[in-house]
């Protein structure tokens, strides 16, 4: 992976908040070093929650139809991945959390 290629996610329901502002700092200052971004909000996909089902422990995709399969394709392609949420009660929003 020879490419300099970022995901950059943005987990807060904001888009134009705070974090927002801290992670297009982020990719400005990504782009000015000449790697490619790839921003995605959260917010605007559709995650479930994670069922326990474990199907994907064997075929390493998830039964559930959202795009969670969309997201992990693009971060196997990149060579970092910047994840931006707001604290939240000492943890990170509840998109973050389908996500991770």
């Amino acid at each position: 992976m020879n490419e300099k290629n970022v995901l950059a996610v943005l987990g807060s329901p904001h888009a134009t908040g705070t974090t927002a502002a801290m992670l297009n700092l982020a990719v400005h200052k990504a782009e000015q070093a000449g790697y490619t971004v790839t921003k995605i909000n959260l917010y605007e996909k559709e995650l479930s929650f994670c069922i326990g089902c474990r199907a994907c422990m064997d075929t390493h995709i998830c039964i559930q139809k959202d795009d969670i399969q969309e997201i992990v394709t693009l971060l196997h392609k990149k060579s970092a991945c910047y994840p931006c949420s707001p604290c939240l009660l000492g943890k990170c929003t509840g998109s973050c959390q389908k996500l991770i």
